[in-house]
């Protein structure tokens, strides 16, 4: 008897703390930072009906957005046969001193920085190349470069600002059997040693060795 397909079971989604996975927010943001938040960390598991599901990765190409821009997407957890995966948002606020002309009692410029994270586990030695395919999206889509960035090699390109005129970066991260993402927006560009330190940080904590 053949299920429907909008009746299968594919995926179980739940919010976790971030002792179970995910980027607390103490561990990535600066000291000077205030207001830090988070949103998820989201786990989602293969459902009891994942095999199943559809399971063919889409093309890749642009015209769909890339996993990092679409975070709870089923479609995409399912393609990979992936055992896991976790999401969340990190976000705070710096409060810059105002400029010189500007009399010291001037309020300072509030700062907001986001860091759309998720992390993906895959079966060992990846059978379904999904880690070739993430590569392909973000050198294809985000005009990726590999990077040496907080000490791991990385794949660095950018995207469209949510916060201002401008790119925001994304980060790929890879190991032998997991990818994570890093996108990382602000109403201000990070500096380099500000982003280095942002993906070490992660690295750490989403692809442990």
């Amino acid at each position: 008897m053949l299920t429907p397909l909008d009746t299968l079971r594919c995926v179980v989604q739940r919010t976790i703390t971030t002792d179970r996975g995910g980027l607390p927010p103490d561990s990535v943001k600066p000291a000077e930072a205030v207001g830090a938040a988070t949103e998820g960390p989201v786990e989602t598991v293969p459902g009891a009906d994942a095999a199943a599901c559809p399971g063919a990765l889409p093309a890749a190409g642009c015209d769909e957005p890339s996993p990092w821009s679409r975070p709870g997407d089923e479609r995409f957890f399912t393609a990979s046969r992936a055992t896991r995966r976790v999401e969340g948002v990190v976000t705070w606020s710096l409060v810059s001193k105002p400029p010189p002309s500007q009399s010291a009692a001037a309020d300072g410029v509030n700062d907001l920085q986001s860091i759309g994270y998720g992390v993906l586990n895959l079966k060992r030695g990846d059978p379904g190349r999904v880690l070739a395919y993430l590569e392909r999206v973000v050198r294809q889509c985000d005009s990726a470069i590999p990077l040496s960035v907080g000490g791991r090699r990385a794949l660095v390109g950018t995207v469209t600002s949510q916060f201002r005129q401008g790119p925001a970066d994304v980060v790929l991260l890879t190991s032998q059997d997991a990818a994570a993402w890093l996108l990382l927006d602000g109403t201000t560009q990070l500096s380099d040693t500000e982003l280095a330190r942002i993906v070490s940080v992660a690295a750490s904590r989403l692809l442990p060795s």
